[in-house]
């Protein structure tokens, strides 16, 4: 083909991509998307927040005109504003804010239509996040200021923070307390004394009647004030921790030693426990209170010998403390077994695919059931102690009754009913009461000091930011002169051990320890080391200047890029930036939203840079199959994209965000050789000439064209000139370019030397799968739960069969509005998780693309929108147990009248059983409604696990059975025939293999190649069984496959994925996770893959812990390591999937000879996009559009000029060689 011919295809190939992208951004979507100019991303607010929805910012005030707000609820009625700007709470009366009857028009609603999210007004601006988290910031700053990281507490800022409302909610409390004695052990008393008097004034009954109703109506306004207060400061507090906890997250470079499942933890249980503290933290006071009430009450009407009643009642509560204590320890260790168990389970759930092709499901299983069991045996044991303090309870407070009032007879006194039933009413309610709230308050105080050190250790991780200066000349874009950059590396020191898969966590500190004694602890047990990672750099990048980064797996070459971003800790030396920045990382980082919002990142839509950057990237295509275009949901982590689709979705951001300075981490080693051709040229070269590029490519053919070129080796730069100039020195770079290039030629030569073979082909029609649905890894802490919530729910279902007709009224109306609430509250909840996951995997591209007021704002909203549901819900249990409290005054006050009118006919005995047990109708109805919510809400979690049991269908139900005994050491040659295979990913969707037939020889190396969506992957989930096929057949050694178990073929097949995947533990546990090898085998594995020597330089060695998705290894050293794995497997049957893709290409060629050796004997199936990769294989398969297109030796496709695979060698070779 002349070069006029190539050049004409070349532009028609652009205009078919121009249309295909033309098609693809329909009319309406961009009606619908630039309306003003403004594109609605993840990053901006959502449909749920109108401008009359926003937040308020937090300015100090000074004075008393500081709480002007929150006194306007006093005014005891307040006119209803026409339009409803945010929570209705802020401008209500103070009827309505203690009664919450400004609750009752959501509640109906919930009745009548239900409601939804769109429903709930916005979170209050004063409750909101950005309003708290400043002013929870700012005393966190002081405190620091004060006293320094060691010794600042949070506690304390917190304290400052929640202090002014706790003090008011405790004089509250105290004083619905001073009533609630009142009411029995006074007016009850001389209501009885009046029933007890047989010539007594009824108009004296009747005063102690209306005295003692209007006490308890008082009380319960006042008690009900107390929760309304409590609720929104709590509410404050926990939305001031976490956004001050997020804020610090987007600031941080690493999570430093904090895992995801930490931070899900602090996010979820560690915040509930802050909430809780608030709600019952000021009621502990009431113990005291009570205590000393009770002992003058009991000296004023008995005996000081009936003190003994209430000395016995207060031994009771130090033995119960103590048994609560013993079950908040188990507890507490339940909790942080449950954490590792929701760590595991997260990780199967992210790495599901390598796990079932590996068929080691039953080994994570048994570790999952293994943790449930451990986490059982300490619930068991909570339930003891918890059983052993709920029984107590009850019985404390008669044995104390019957204790005082037989000390107070043995004393030689007598005693009356207006004695007995009053104090019976304060032994048996409020005593019993106040010292069980007096209990979990306590309980919670120690609880949320563990949660605020957790919050304080992640609030002292370093942010290890470097001073970036301005550079000295003007047409310098980066600079670093003589850096030296290090990185944190932690180490626990009680977790070390040497032969365990995975580390065990920390033991549990008990609650005495002080806040700084915790923090030293903490310091003491995790060794925390600095590792040089760039060593003397001297770097230079000109504006408008292309700069090649090159060198060997693990040089430093990514470790540059995040230095020239500010994004390592400076140990010496100055880094110099001029320009706004756009990083795309190795390993493609994708928000869970449509195509395009993943390209603009929360810029505004502009048709024609958002036309270009899609060109340049060649998605023109890749749009044309997704079903929804660039309107398509991306699923978390780009699921439902391929490694090539991913990074390209990745450069168009880059692209579209039209920066200064784009940093490009080994951006092409995911896509095609032609595409990544096409984005060079398009992209590099041409859309960004003017800009200033950092280049780090391991595909050394594009090397040639940069303006400058810096290659490292173990953090150093060794070479540094043009490609020409350092040809000319001879040194490691031109023996890099010379081994690749005689590389190629000499397999070139022995494919020419080859005889031609027979040649096999197939039809090209049938598009790619188009979508796979979202990821539901965000629900993936409840289905964990699911179990312990099952159980659960068993214990709530206990509820009397008969009530009053009211109360079930009230229920029905109640509970309608509290289970569409809770719902709500938990779909809202996901989100954050989700998001918060999002940003923790692309810290580094979001500081670079300096996003994080972005984030920020999106997270701010999403909280906000759990916490309008959450604070509703809550208010709603109040909203019914205050009229529950009204019942109760009703039918005290109508029983004391009945009891007036019939003096003559009531005994005083009956009267004050009568009283005593009106004072428990409101406590009874109010626990009966708490367990029934416990119980609907507790089933919302039963429907979703029924939903997953009855309509998931599991994998083993589809292999047909046979009576064919296979040989023990199946296969044992490793033919693979393809007849007629056909598959789809789901029912209703096109096939994505669509007549596949071939046979592939015991032993043959097969290279399998095509564009992006041809089926490449496809074929290795047809042969793995991770889709069942939908017609034809696969065979290996003549056995088909869907006769054999899952669990048996896939432990006979081997597989290094396209993304590798590494699990946290150690080196050890990710080769051999079964411990079925020796060290030494391990090391020569290591050897053969060229990592023994970065191995063995590490202090722990094969016991060297690996981050959660191998986070602390470069993508070439985990590419590496599951080559390692593959390597001890030594199955017959081996598929490579872009298996060195992110490897220097004289590692590669060192690796594929490894291959050539160590798997001789085996089939290995090898899918690349560099063609040089697939030089090795004795046949090619290209495919297309799910059909085989080509399908013969390298010699006889290459010389055939016409064929498809000539073509796209023929322009790779050429750059190689032009380099």
């Amino acid at each position: 083909m002349d070069k006029e011919e190539k050049s004409s295809e070349i532009q028609n190939q652009d205009e078919s991509t121009e249309n295909e992208i033309g098609r693809c951004i329909s009319l309406e979507h961009r009606i619908g998307d630039v309306m003003d100019g403004e594109f609605c991303s993840p990053l901006r607010n959502t449909e749920y927040y109108d401008s009359s929805k926003r937040t308020m910012q937090y300015i100090p005030g000074r004075g008393f005109s500081k709480y002007d707000n929150a006194l306007r609820n006093l005014i005891p009625l307040r006119p209803k504003l026409k339009k409803q700007e945010a929570m209705p709470i802020d401008n209500v009366g103070l009827f309505s804010f203690i009664t919450f009857s400004w609750l009752s028009k959501y509640m109906w609603k919930a009745f009548r239509q239900g409601i939804t999210l769109k429903d709930l007004p916005a979170v209050s601006p004063y409750d909101g996040c950005e309003y708290n988290g400043k002013r929870l910031e700012l005393l966190w700053n002081e405190e620091l200021s004060k006293f320094g990281h060691e010794k600042a507490s949070l506690t304390s800022a917190a304290w400052k923070f929640i202090r002014t409302r706790i003090y008011i909610s405790c004089s509250l409390y105290t004083a619905s307390l001073i009533l609630g004695f009142i009411a029995p052990t006074l007016l009850m008393r001389r209501l009885l004394i009046f029933v007890q008097t047989s010539d007594g004034n009824i108009q004296e009954g009747i005063k102690w009647a209306l005295l003692l109703t209007l006490s308890e109506f008082i009380r319960i306004l006042i008690f009900s004030s107390m929760w309304a207060m409590n609720y929104r400061t709590a509410l404050r507090l926990r939305s001031a921790c976490l956004i001050v906890c997020y804020r610090k997250i987007i600031r941080l470079n690493n999570l430093g030693n904090k895992s995801i499942g930490e931070l899900l933890n602090v996010f979820s249980n560690d915040s509930q426990r802050v909430f809780d503290m608030v709600i019952l933290g000021p009621m502990v006071i009431g113990g005291p209170i009570v205590t000393i009430c009770g002992v003058f009450y009991i000296l004023w009407i008995l005996s000081p010998m009936a003190l003994l009643g209430m000395i016995a009642f207060l031994i009771f509560y130090p033995c119960q403390y103590i048994i609560s204590r013993t079950t908040s320890y188990y507890r507490g260790k339940a909790v942080k077994v449950g954490d590792s168990r929701i760590r595991l389970m997260n990780e199967i759930l992210q790495c599901i695919k390598l796990i079932k092709m590996y068929a080691w499901e039953r080994r994570f299983s048994e570790d999952l059931i293994g943790i449930r069991k451990q986490e059982q045996s300490l619930l068991l044991k909570t339930a003891y102690f918890q059983s052993l303090s709920v029984s107590l309870a009850p019985t404390v407070p008669v044995i104390s009754a019957i204790v005082t009032f037989l000390s107070h007879i043995a004393a030689g006194n007598n005693l009356t009913a207006a004695e007995v039933f009053p104090l019976l009413t304060f032994l048996n309610s409020q005593l019993r009461n106040t010292f069980n709230i007096l209990q979990m308050g306590v309980a919670n105080i120690f609880d949320a000091m563990i949660s605020f050190r957790r919050f304080k250790s992640l609030l002292l991780l370093e942010e290890g930011n470097c001073l970036i200066l301005k550079p000295t000349i003007e047409a310098q874009a980066v600079g670093i002169v003589h850096g030296t950059f290090v990185c944190t590396f932690f180490e626990n020191q009680e977790d070390k051990s040497t032969g365990s898969k995975r580390k065990k966590k920390k033991k549990v500190h008990t609650n005495q320890k002080s806040e700084n004694e915790e923090t030293e602890r903490l310091r003491n047990s995790v060794n925390v080391k600095r590792i040089e990672v760039l060593q003397d750099i001297s770097f230079e990048a000109s504006k408008g200047q292309l700069i090649g980064i090159c060198g060997h797996v693990g040089s430093g070459k990514s470790s540059l890029l995040l230095a020239a971003l500010g994004q390592l800790r400076i140990h010496c030396g100055q880094v110099m930036r001029d320009g706004s920045c756009a990083f795309v990382s190795q390993e493609a980082w994708i928000i869970n939203a449509t195509l395009r919002e993943n390209i603009l990142f929360g810029e505004p839509f502009e048709s024609t840079r958002y036309y270009k950057a899609l060109l340049a990237c060649s998605l023109g295509q890749d749009l044309n199959m997704l079903p929804g275009g660039d309107q398509t949901e991306i699923g978390e982590r780009g699921i439902n994209l391929s490694g090539g689709q991913k990074q390209r979705v990745a450069l168009a951001r880059a692209f579209y965000a039209d920066r200064d300075i784009y940093l490009l981490d080994d951006p092409l080693s995911a896509v095609d050789a032609h595409v990544g051709i096409h984005i060079f040229d398009n992209l590099i070269l041409d859309a960004l000439k003017d800009k200033t590029v950092l280049f780090v490519t391991h595909q050394v053919q594009y090397l040639n064209r940069c303006d400058d070129i810096y290659m490292l080796r173990e953090g150093r730069i060794v070479e540094h000139g043009t490609h020409g100039d350092l040809m000319k020195l001879d040194k490691e770079y031109a023996m890099m370019i010379k081994t690749i290039q005689a590389e190629s030629e000499s397999n070139l030569a022995e494919q020419e030397n080859s005889e031609p073979e027979e040649t096999e082909t197939g039809g090209d029609k049938v598009e790619k799968l188009k979508s796979i649905d979202r990821t539901l890894s965000s629900n993936s802490q409840a289905n964990v739960k699911a179990p312990e919530k099952v159980e659960n729910a068993g214990t709530v279902l206990m509820v009397p069969d008969k009530v009053e007709r009211g109360s079930v009224k009230a229920h029905t109306y109640h509970m309608v509005a509290i289970r569409d609430l809770r719902r709500i509250e938990n779909s809202s909840r996901s989100p954050i998780f989700s998001f918060l996951m999002t940003t923790t995997q692309g810290l580094s591209t979001i500081r670079a693309f300096d996003k994080q007021n972005e984030c920020l704002a999106k997270f701010q909203e999403l909280f906000d929108l759990n916490n309008s549901s959450s604070f509703l819900c809550n208010i709603a249990m109040r909203w019914l147990a205050v009229r529950f409290d009204g019942l109760a005054v009703l039918s005290i006050s109508i029983t004391g009248f009945f009891v007036i009118g019939m003096k003559d006919q009531v005994s005083p005995a009956l009267a004050g059983l009568a009283l005593t047990y009106c004072a428990h109708i409101s406590g009874v109805f109010q626990y009966y409604v708490r367990l029934i919510s416990e119980a609907d809400v507790r089933f919302i979690s039963v429907e979703n696990i029924e939903h997953y049991i009855k309509t998931l269908e599991s994998e083993e139900q589809k292999y047909t059975k046979t009576n064919r005994k296979l040989p023990v050491n199946w296969p044992t040659r490793g033919e693979i025939k393809f007849r007629n295979v056909q598959m789809r990913y789901r029912t209703g969707l096109p096939l994505v293999l669509n007549g596949i037939t071939c046979t592939i020889t015991a032993g043959e190396k097969i290279g399998i190649v095509g564009r992006t969506g041809s089926g490449k992957s496809s074929v290795t989930v047809a042969l793995f069984r991770l889709v069942e096929l939908a017609g034809g057949k696969i065979k290996i050694d003549d056995v088909d496959i869907t006769t054999t178990s899952l669990d048996l073929l896939r432990s006979k097949l081997s597989i290094v994925p396209q993304d590798p995947i590494l699990f946290s533990g150690s080196i050890r546990s990710n080769l051999d996770p079964f411990k079925i090898h020796e060290d030494t085998e391990i090391w020569e594995a290591l050897e053969k893959t060229k990592l023994k020597s970065r191995i063995e330089s590490v202090s722990a060695q094969l016991n060297a812990p690996v981050g959660f998705g191998g986070d602390n290894l470069s993508m070439g050293e985990k590419q590496l390591l599951c080559l390692t794995r593959a390597l001890l497997r030594r199955s017959k049957i081996l598929v490579l999937d872009e298996a060195t893709a992110a490897v220097d290409p004289e590692t590669e060629i060192a690796v594929q000879n490894t291959i050539q050796q160590e798997f001789s004997g085996c089939t290995v199936l090898t899918i690349a996009h560099r063609l040089q990769t697939v030089q090795y294989c004795d046949r090619i398969l290209l495919m297309n559009n799910g059909m085989i297109l080509e399908f013969d030796t390298p010699t006889n496709l290459l010389s055939n000029p016409y064929s498809e695979f000539s073509m796209m060698m023929a322009a790779a070779e050429k750059a190689v060689r032009g380099c």
